[in-house]
């Protein structure tokens, strides 16, 4: 099972190498990509492709490859970048008491 996978994979790697060079835009290339990746990772049913405008601090959709083929509707929508920053005097609770919430959740 897992030689075949990889076998998949490997399939799909080169046929993306040999193709994407024809491609003479970044949608071309972004297409491409986007439809090659969703083709070689069995559990990826999306592909999303986006740029960071460093300038304005958001991610431009560049491609997105749906189980349809590319979607091209989502191309050019923009979002928000977010910064992360340090949280700091704040402590997660690692073993909750009882009657806390968490102390009931359990994995399947």
């Amino acid at each position: 099972m897992r030689g075949d996978r990889d076998r998949r994979e490997l399939e799909v790697l080169h046929r993306l190498a040999v193709s994407l060079p024809r491609s003479l835009t970044v949608t071309g290339v972004t297409d491409a990509l986007a439809e090659g990746l969703v083709d070689a990772i069995e559990r990826a049913c999306e592909c999303t492709i986006t740029s960071w405008e460093r300038d304005a601090n958001t991610l431009s959709v560049l491609s997105v490859c749906e189980p349809g083929g590319i979607e091209p509707s989502w191309r050019g929508v923009v979002y928000d970048a977010y910064t992360f920053q340090k949280v700091t005097g704040w402590t997660p609770v690692l073993s909750p008491g009882r009657g806390d919430p968490l102390f009931e959740a359990r994995p399947n």
